[in-house]
């Protein structure tokens, strides 16, 4: 695969993100790349055979799409969890902590609502590119998707993922060359109006494929004045059928709500729609969802064929209780992300302490407690020892560092209805009326892949700080780590530095020989000097008897199985 520079960014994601992810694992075979005049990267068409999945998937355009994922690879590739804050990073400056920190923003833990969302997207685009006259589909209406949601809850983010599994765009040398652009994105005008957002939409062309079609049909437009939308919708048209535009998505929808009223906005859209004969996908806040309630089924119909989607914040329960799936990521935080001198440990306690600061708004929830992260390093800086994680801090940071979000956060937590309807990308008639007891709670199969994602993912982090403290070399460091998390199977996190450390033995004895670890290591099977399996007798009782994995680095330095990295590198 072409070595192209990834960028990890929560708000950019990059247009091949998951796709790379997908060829890291084998899932998606490696690719080509020709350059366009943008400068830009499509991938060289690779055919599969899809007819498995549905007799009109057997068109090129279809047959040059990426596999057709299970939930669980979808989980898989998406999950993403930043590195954990060993006892060396919480052992640095504080001022090196108070930016470190800020890596949690990072973080992408997919939810119910996202591997809806990644199938309708997989569906839609598979669809549009179709055998249509086998079908017998003789309109064009290829429907659409509406994502609404509150501000904050991760509705660009989720779509960004999502596309970016798809090339963005393929090229196909055995039809002369010809481009399949499987999707464009672009962002409602603040104040243009629905002409403003077609000649958008070729500006967008334009950037990707080093076009000029916006350049040009202004020329060809002349001296003749304004002309009607149906105009510019009929040029983009065009574009589509010049590019093979699988997916339009628009996101910031409801800005178009501040030029022109609801009757015609809705029009426009379904318009938009039909007349492109695309799926289009609409992202924006519930601001515009009730421009639907006084139209005929049929616009209804048309404006989410392919269904709707909402991000909302974590809701009570019916019984009034903070979901599970809340106390949960609070405690995946305070578990991993805690870069202090003392850590705080997790009580359900101050987890609704959280949920009454934030309003269950994930942006508000992750940001709430990288804050915290701060202001305790800026304490510590200060000369203060062991400041740790309490009702009042938490409080306190909430009210001094979202005060314009305090009074809607509020809002949000007592179901206030006469403050909510001042919120214009909340729908006071339909929120919290919809029963959201499992939308952050995929299928049985998938929260244990999930759950099983971010266990590794800490064992990840504490076993290679563990290997580099005893001295083990970077190298052997990920290659010991590997294995051992390929073949891990919910083993106590002693037992798996036991083998780590052992495997480094072998290595060194039989460098040449391939690293392999057997389900069942029996005792007289680890070659290692009495007194060392001594020691390791006295760590693994120890360890067992705290029952807290963070002590375990202390504990190796305590009976000499490891090193100081913190000394020794005089952080």
């Amino acid at each position: 695969m072409s070595k192209l520079s990834v960028k990890r960014d929560k708000y950019d994601i990059p247009p091949q993100y998951l796709h790379f992810e997908a060829a890291k694992s084998g899932i998606i075979k490696e690719d080509k790349y020709y350059t366009l005049s943008s400068g830009e990267q499509a991938v060289i068409a690779q055919y599969n055979d899809y007819s498995d999945f549905s007799p009109y998937y057997t068109t090129p355009y279809v047959s040059a799409l990426p596999p057709i994922l299970d939930d669980w690879q979808f989980a898989e590739l998406a999950t993403y969890y930043p590195p954990v804050f060993t006892d060396a990073e919480c052992s640095l400056k504080p001022t090196k902590k108070y930016y470190r920190a800020r890596s949690i923003a990072y973080m992408f833990h997919p939810t119910n609502a996202h591997f809806k969302l990644f199938r309708a997207v997989d569906e839609a685009l598979r669809e549009r590119y179709a055998e249509k006259v086998h079908a017998g589909q003789v309109n064009n209406d290829q429907g659409g998707i509406s994502i609404y949601g509150i501000s904050g809850m991760g509705k660009t983010v989720a779509i960004n993922i999502i596309l970016s599994y798809f090339p963005q765009v393929i090229v196909h040398p055995e039809k002369n060359n010809e481009l399949q652009v499987n999707w464009l994105k672009i962002t409602c005008p603040h104040r243009g109006g629905d002409t403003a957002l077609c000649n958008d939409v070729l500006a967008a062309a334009d950037k990707l494929l080093g076009t000029n079609y916006k350049d040009d049909f202004k020329k060809a437009l002349g001296n003749q004045g304004d002309l009607s939308i149906s105009t510019y919708i009929d040029r983009v048209k065009k574009l589509i059928e010049e590019i093979n535009l699988g997916i339009l998505v628009i996101d910031e929808i409801q800005f178009l709500a501040k030029s022109a009223d609801k009757d015609e906005i809705i029009k426009f859209l379904i318009k938009l729609r039909v007349d492109l004969g695309i799926p289009v996908i609409y992202v924006g806040t519930f601001e515009l969802e009730g421009v639907y309630d006084d139209l005929p089924m049929a616009y209804v119909r048309k404006g989410s064929s392919l269904g709707d989607e909402y991000f909302e914040p974590f809701e009570l329960t019916k019984t009034g209780k903070i979901p599970q799936g809340f106390h949960d990521l609070i405690n995946f935080l305070f578990e991993q992300y805690q870069i202090t001198n003392s850590k705080t440990a997790f009580s359900e306690g101050l987890s609704k302490v959280f949920y009454q600061e934030t309003g269950g708004i994930l942006f508000v929830i992750i940001n709430l407690f990288i804050l915290i992260q701060q202001n305790i390093n800026k304490q510590e800086e200060q000369g203060k020892k062991n400041p740790k994680i309490t009702k009042k801090r938490i409080e306190d940071t909430a009210t001094s560092c979202f005060r314009q979000l305090k009074p809607y956060i509020q809002a949000l937590v007592t179901g206030d209805k006469e403050r909510l309807k001042t919120m214009k990308d909340i729908d006071v008639s339909k929120y919290r009326m919809r029963d959201l007891s499992e939308k952050y709670k995929p299928s049985a199969d998938i929260e244990r892949r999930v759950s099983d994602i971010q266990r590794r993912h800490g064992l990840e982090g504490q076993l290679t700080a563990i290997l580099r403290q005893s001295n083990v070399p970077e190298k052997e460091t990920a290659q010991i780590t590997k294995v051992i998390l390929d073949s891990y199977n919910g083993e106590p996190q002693h037992e798996l530095v036991i083998k780590a450390l052992q495997m480094y033995e072998e290595m060194q004895k039989k460098p040449d020989k391939p690293l392999q670890l057997s389900p069942q290591i029996e005792r007289a099977q680890i070659d290692l000097p009495k007194d060392a399996l001594e020691k390791f007798d006295a760590f693994a009782a120890e360890v067992l008897k705290k029952k807290d994995p963070g002590l375990v680095p202390d504990i190796l330095l305590k009976h000499g199985l490891g090193y100081d990295l913190v000394k020794e590198l005089d952080l």
